[in-house]
């Protein structure tokens, strides 16, 4: 979910319960309305039931600060990888008056934050439609510098995590790989006492959590945040080298318990040279990406799907022997164009869209499609699907 939908979502929100007192009403009225779903998002409230300035959404991964009225305060809607907002310092510190016509006088009325950087702020005077801003005004630039400016340390592409610069792509690759498995809602059957069982696994996220990141040859063992979210630098053992993911850890002795689907954009690590994913639980099919990656896929120690749900065809740069204990019974079957596990009329008229509207098909696609396996996608599958529904 990208950063503009989340924020419709909360607006919405907010906006629908804005007749309730407090935040206490709302997170009631949010507790009833979720009922049985996984997922949704309860606001945090104070024991005087005002609302906790930081509030989170787990399953979106995201964090932002909130107002006195719980209306979120724009500009701080943060990834959890990102950390999380300092909202103590977004309500009492810093105001962005871009917005703010203070008229065309020449007195200096302070320092502010105008269009994301600090200016001097000329006017009339502090007090526009009935409201005094004068105490929102820092003395000096530095103050709001100090204050409100982001300095940015990293190059373009890169994001700052930990004082440290890491590839931003790189990044938002293993943070798919979690949002994935958080999307999958595979049933492990977890008892709540087990603080390990989940996808992804969320002790990666605690304090019993052992693994660690290596950059560039130094060990780091940060502390997770115990956010409730499993972050990316979170995730498995890692090595980073110049701020590009060179191997991702994440096998079946360290039990990261991926789910869901890998994501397509894979051969976006390009400077990957180990990736281990066997004993997981990811399905559906391996994108023909992954074989751009400066990896051997035949050798188990650099590549490893094994022990997973990963359903064929299987790409061909990689040797049969990472097919080893793929558990396929929920696999799609030919024909299945819809991947709905059922041959009907519905898989007939997808394929009969795909030849009129000549859809092009990846290597998977027309694997399903291709129901005769003479290589095209024309009447003769049709054909053979109707007979396949026939005699079953």
């Amino acid at each position: 979910m990208n950063r503009v939908a989340l924020r419709i979502i909360i607006v919405l929100i907010f906006s629908n319960l804005a007749f309730l007192e407090n935040c206490c009403d709302q997170q009631l009225s949010f507790i009833e309305e979720c009922g049985d779903m996984t997922g949704c998002f309860i606001p945090e409230c104070t024991e005087d039931c005002s609302w906790e300035p930081i509030q989170c959404w787990g399953s979106t991964g995201y964090c932002w600060c909130v107002d006195e009225n719980g209306t979120e305060i724009e500009g701080t809607s943060t990834p959890s990888w990102q950390g999380v907002p300092d909202c103590q310092y977004h309500v009492e510190e810093c105001f962005d008056f871009t917005e703010i016509n203070f008229g065309f006088c020449d007195m200096v009325l302070g320092v502010g934050l105008i269009d994301g950087e600090c200016n001097y702020i000329s006017g009339c005077g502090w007090t526009v439609d009935g409201v005094d801003y004068s105490d929102l005004f820092f003395d000096n630039i530095n103050d709001c510098q100090q204050n409100c400016e982001a300095i940015d340390q990293c190059d373009i592409g890169y994001v700052e995590i930990n004082d440290i610069c890491f590839h931003g792509g790189d990044i938002s690759i293993i943070q798919k790989m979690i949002d994935n498995s958080y999307e999958s809602d595979i049933d492990l059957g977890c008892e709540e006492w087990d603080s390990y069982c989940g996808s992804p696994n969320p002790s990666m996220d605690s304090d019993d959590s052992w693994m660690w990141v290596l950059v560039d040859g130094e060990n780091y063992n940060w502390s997770p945040n115990s956010n409730g979210i499993v972050d990316p630098l979170e995730l498995g053992i890692q090595e980073w080298e110049d701020g590009r993911l060179t191997s991702l850890m994440c096998g079946a002795y360290i039990y990261c318990q991926l789910s869901g689907t890998i994501p397509e954009e894979i051969n976006q690590l390009t400077s990957i040279r180990t990736l281990r994913l066997e004993g997981n639980y990811l399905t559906g099919f391996i994108p023909e990406s992954i074989c751009e990656l400066d990896t051997n896929h035949n050798d188990y120690l650099e590549f490893d799907i094994l022990w997973n749900r990963l359903c064929p065809p299987y790409p061909e740069c990689i040797g049969s022997s990472n097919f080893w204990g793929q558990y396929t019974s929920e696999c799609s079957v030919i024909g299945d164009i819809n991947y709905d596990f059922i041959l009907n009329i519905q898989d007939i008229v997808l394929i009969v869209s795909i030849i009129l509207d000549d859809i092009q098909l990846d290597f998977q696609e027309l694997s399903v499609s291709d129901t005769n396996f003479d290589g095209t996608i024309d009447i003769l599958d049709i054909i053979e699907i109707v007979n396949i529904i026939l005699e079953n």
